[in-house]
């Protein structure tokens, strides 16, 4: 159960995080294939994390958010997943 609940969260997180990339890139006005320039991926990769389909890691979606002037905490007001009725809190 524990691990069903893990890859739920997991699974969601990674959608929402992929889905803030997508909404910040088109918002700056740049294609997958600039983004990946910019950040030194394949454009297939930008997509893959747009799509959540993989994991990307803390140090380098805020890279990617540096790379458009977004801060991280931009995230934190548009993700679910920083609201009072979950269990991540703002440090």
């Amino acid at each position: 159960m524990v691990n069903s609940n893990k890859d739920f969260f997991i699974k969601n997180l990674n959608l929402e995080i992929g889905g803030f990339i997508r909404k910040v890139r088109v918002e700056n006005g740049l294609t997958g294939a600039q983004l990946g320039k910019l950040v030194g991926v394949s454009q297939q990769q930008i997509s893959r994390y747009e799509r959540g389909s993989n994991e990307i890691s803390l140090s380098y979606f805020i890279f990617i958010l540096s790379m458009m002037d977004v801060q991280f905490s931009d995230f934190a007001s548009y993700s679910s997943f920083f609201n009072e009725t979950n269990s991540i809190v703002m440090i």
